[in-house]
C-alpha cells in the first residue's frame, strides 16, 4: 500500500467512519481535451502524441471547420475521432452540445483562427 493510501486509512480510522473500506482505492479519473484545428495539423498531431501517455488526460476529438483540412487525416489516422462544423454550428450551439457529448474538461486552439464565443469560452 502506497504511504498516501496508509495516511488516508489512518485519517478514516481516526475519525471513525465505519463502514469505510480499510484499503481505499483511489481512481484518477481522465480529463477530456478537445483540440480546435483547422489547417494541415501538425500542432494537433504533436498534442495527441504528446497526451497519448499521460494518465491524467487525453485529447478526446478533433474538432475542424475545414471539411478538406488535412488535419482530419492525421487525427483519424491516430485514432482521434473528428468533428467537422461551420460558421452557423458554432456559435447557434451545436459544438457546445458536441463538447458536453465529449465531456470535453478543456479546449486547445491548435492554429484555429475564428473567433470561438464567449458561452464556450466562458464554459471552458
Amino acid at each position: 500500500m502506497s504511504f498516501k493510501a496508509k495516511r488516508f486509512a489512518k485519517l478514516i480510522h481516526f475519525f471513525g467512519l465505519p463502514n469505510y473500506p480499510r484499503f481505499a482505492t483511489f481512481v484518477v479519473v481522465m480529463k477530456n481535451l478537445v483540440v480546435f484545428a483547422s489547417g494541415s495539423g501538425t500542432n494537433a498531431e504533436n498534442l495527441i502524441k504528446y497526451f497519448a501517455n499521460s494518465k491524467d488526460f487525453r485529447v478526446a476529438a478533433v474538432f475542424c471547420n475545414h471539411p478538406d483540412a488535412f488535419v482530419l487525416q492525421r487525427a483519424s489516422r491516430l485514432g482521434v475521432p473528428c468533428e467537422v462544423f461551420n460558421k452557423e454550428d458554432l456559435w447557434g450551439g451545436k459544438v457546445a452540445r458536441l463538447l458536453e457529448q465529449y465531456n470535453a474538461w478543456a479546449l486547445i486552439l491548435a492554429g484555429f483562427l475564428m473567433m470561438v464565443p464567449p458561452a464556450i469560452v466562458q464554459a471552458y
